[in-house]
């Protein structure tokens, strides 16, 4: 009887451990495309309405749930205090501060803050341009990511549920 469980417990284990790799990258795409979501709409404020970078974070602010809400209105409020800081200091505590615990790789933090060191002291079709620059780059890593999902989720999932097996059929 105490082995039966035991092969159960290993099982389930092992089929935990790749499902919640597979939901790890479920939840970096979802993350991914929210940040689209949220460049797509700066792009509109600014190149349409013809908003300020920081009237622009303030109309997006209701838009978004937490970590982006708070994330949009920490650049808003430091905007407003305009103690001398650069926007790319500002966006990049910003970042630091409200999105530090979403599941991105390295590579997307950098996407994420290559944007603030050339915008804020553009004109609007620069800024436009950098904006489509960095939607395009999410697209990218959205569909990439897609294929990676497609390919190496399902392989995460089986192989959670054959390493589990595996290890249960050599322990007994």
């Amino acid at each position: 009887m105490l082995k039966i469980t035991g092969a159960i417990l290993l099982l389930a284990g092992s089929t935990g451990i790749g499902f919640s790799i597979f939901m790890e990258m479920k939840q970096r795409l979802c993350h991914i495309r929210s940040l689209h979501h949220m460049f797509t709409l700066l792009e509109s404020e600014i190149g349409y309405v013809r908003a300020t970078m920081e009237e622009a974070c303030l109309a997006l602010c209701p838009k978004f749930a937490q970590p982006y809400r708070g994330f949009l209105e920490q650049i808003c409020k430091e905007m407003a205090d305009n103690r001398g800081s650069s926007f790319a200091s500002l966006w990049k505590k910003a970042v630091r501060e409200q999105l530090a615990g979403l599941p991105l790789k390295e590579s997307d933090w950098e996407i994420l803050e290559k944007f603030a060191d050339y915008t804020g002291h553009m004109d609007l079709t620069l800024q436009r341009k950098l904006i489509a620059y960095e939607i395009e780059d999410f697209s990218r890593l959205a569909a990439q990511i897609e294929k990676e999902i497609a390919g190496k989720g399902r392989l995460c999932l089986t192989f959670g549920v054959m390493g589990g097996l595996f290890l249960t059929v050599v322990f007994l």
